[in-house]
């Protein structure tokens, strides 16, 4: 876990997009994801431990950037990233810093708690984000160099995105590319003053620091033919032309917005071409998750990595701390650009949070709060919510331009993503719309996508309907599964003690689930430690040359080296001693079936160490 440090070369901020947070493999040898400590935890309000679901992953393009810098890991390392999922513009700039409870609007994540003081101050001197406004950290450790995104989730984007490839909605193309797209537009063209600002107020904070402007990458194809697998979601030609169009808008804002407030833009838009969403080889993105799930739609490792190569690719693969062509100044003559596909002279819009609940259920009642200044005072503001139109009331706004008013979620109304539309009159007479992104749910919290299945007994949970595919053979249907691979024929970790195994060694097993690819189908299962039952143990580590080694990863032999005791098809282990230094080792009789210990003919079949390394394969990731 991060320390408290006094010499921060390099911090990085932003949202989702730096915090990493569609990395969803496990770590195989905790069993965890690589979500760094503090940036995973559900709530325990009676312990005092607040929500904290940033997501930064250890294998997120900052880390890649630092260790590419030399800045060291660990507590004595010169750098931290204080990304978080979902941070909006708000969540990194001083608007109500004093008054600041934390990310997840309107509340936050600390409201309610007494001992808020404390976690804030645990938060800046340990780097965990989402407790205190990103900026803070700007200004206490001053770095050299700062790294964000920003301005996503100001639009709503993702959930936007959810809104089109909702199932329900597969008949037709969602508003967002159709009617709205000019609302969306608006709201895209609408950050700009916005990141003008935050540029600006990173620059006073600190005023030495290199600030780049990260935009955001190009993550679905617009050509046809597409080869969107099941785990795109009901997504059509218009949807995805809207979202390569949106993407590109908020990059021109997020350009604009650098150049006049004097920071680096880097583009990064083309940096997953060949692994996008709806591309042949989808290897650079994590598909749906879940449709209420926050990792939806995001880089995965391999994204993580092309995206650190665009960086340091756009910046001449200079040290960002030294980088020349920096610009020296800001440029005030530049303003917010126009869009052929969006600016269409489309009523000001803004997408804010109007319901502290984003989830709310079918006929339930809900407060509509809108902040002071929202709208003109006096004025009349109809509310609606739509997918299908349906009108909740006109309400007349407070004479300090707030709203607070009580509507009715509709039961007749789908359950699924919903847009909620405010429609008045800005502070100056113009016409206005605001919008919020909703999931509806149905009223039993078993059935939340009102389906009349319980949710548990649904292969992909609520709202996603299972494909009955599985091509990788890893157990998760494909219409849900993050990331479609080639089949898993093989896995290997260290040894688990609540499966009373020795963490000394390590155990590989063979997936039973690919039996016609294995060409073995008798294999014994240990169902006392295989709740799936799907893992059958087919070596461990027996002679004293292989244990205590630390499981690395495991790779699939391409051909034969006899040399080396390989043959094709065969699972190798990459496994570090405690000196770091990386072995292979191989199972003894992988295709033999695996046996039930105490049977005729049981032997434990072990590991043993290879010659070499196999040709172009190492522990390192």
């Amino acid at each position: 876990m991060p320390g408290d440090r006094r010499n921060v070369t390099y911090l990085a901020l932003g949202d989702s997009f730096s915090s990493g947070e569609g990395d969803t493999d496990k770590n195989p040898v905790t069993g965890r994801k690589y979500y760094r400590q503090w940036t995973d935890v559900n709530e325990d309000k009676a312990k005092g431990a607040p929500k904290e679901k940033c997501h930064v992953s250890t294998r997120s393009y900052p880390y890649k950037l630092a260790n590419w810098m030399g800045l060291g890991s660990g507590p004595s390392a010169a750098w931290a990233s204080v990304a978080c999922s979902g941070a909006t513009v708000y969540d990194m700039n001083w608007d109500n810093s004093g008054g600041y409870e934390g990310q997840d609007s309107p509340l936050g994540r600390l409201h309610g708690y007494d001992n808020k003081g404390t976690l804030q101050k645990m938060a800046l001197n340990e780097m965990i984000p989402g407790r205190v406004k990103q900026i803070e950290f700007v200004k206490k450790y001053q770095p050299k160099v700062i790294t964000l995104t920003a301005g996503g989730n100001d639009v709503g984007f993702g959930k936007k995105i959810k809104d089109c490839v909702h199932y329900i909605k597969s008949i037709g193309t969602c508003d967002w590319a159709k009617d709205e797209m000019n609302t969306l537009g608006s709201q895209i063209k609408g950050q700009f003053d916005r990141l003008v600002g935050l540029y600006k107020e990173l620059k006073a904070a600190s005023p030495k620091s290199k600030i780049y402007a990260i935009g955001y990458p190009q993550f679905i194809t617009d050509t046809e033919p597409a080869a969107c697998g099941l785990n795109a979601g009901a997504i059509d030609l218009d949807e995805r032309r809207m979202i390569v169009r949106a993407t590109q808008y908020m990059n021109k804002v997020i350009e604009a917005a650098a150049r006049k407030a004097g920071v680096k833009y880097v583009d990064i838009s083309q940096a997953l071409n060949g692994g996008k969403m709806c591309e042949k080889h989808q290897i650079y993105m994590t598909g749906i998750v879940g449709l209420g799930e926050q990792e939806s739609y995001h880089p995965n490792k391999l994204g993580h990595v092309k995206i650190f190569t665009e960086i340091a690719k756009q910046l001449d693969h200079e040290d960002l701390s030294t980088y020349s062509k920096y610009p020296t100044a800001g440029d005030e003559s530049v303003n917010a650009p126009s869009s052929i596909y969006f600016d269409k002279g489309a009523p000001s819009s803004v997408n804010t949070t109007m319901l502290a609940n984003s989830k709310p259920s079918k006929g339930s009642k809900q407060r509509v709060a809108l902040a002071k200044s929202s709208l003109q005072p006096g004025s009349s503001a109809r509310v609606e919510i739509r997918s299908k139109p349906v009108d909740l009331g006109s309400y007349t706004v407070s004479s300090d331009g707030s709203m607070r008013e009580t509507i009715t979620i509709p039961d007749n109304i789908p359950a699924g993503y919903h847009t909620l539309f405010v429609y008045g009159k800005s502070v100056s007479g113009e016409d206005i719309k605001i919008t919020q992104t909703l999931l509806v749910t149905g009223k039993d919290k078993e059935d939340l996508d009102d389906d009349g299945v319980k949710d548990a007994n649904q292969p992909c949970g609520a709202f996603l309907k299972a494909s009955g595919k599985d091509e990788d053979l890893d157990g998760i249907d494909d219409a849900c599964d993050p990331e479609v691979t080639d089949p898993i024929l093989y896995t290997a970790r260290n040894g688990k003690s609540e499966f009373n195994e020795d963490e000394g060694k390590i155990y590989v097993f063979r997936n039973t689930r690919a039996a016609k690819l294995t060409g073995v189908n008798n294999d014994y299962i240990d169902k006392s430690s295989n709740k799936d039952n799907t893992e059958a143990l087919i070596a461990s580590s027996l002679t004293e040359d292989t244990k205590n080694l630390s499981f690395s990863k495991l790779v699939i032999a391409k051909e034969d080296d006899k040399d080396n005791n390989i043959s094709k098809g065969m699972p190798i282990v990459l496994a570090k001693d405690i000196n770091e230094k990386c072995y292979a080792l191989g199972p003894e009789d992988y295709l033999s079936p695996a046996l039930r210990p105490g049977s005729n003919g049981y032997k434990p079949r072990g590991l043993i160490k290879l010659n070499r390394l196999p040709k172009g394969v190492s522990c390192e990731e």
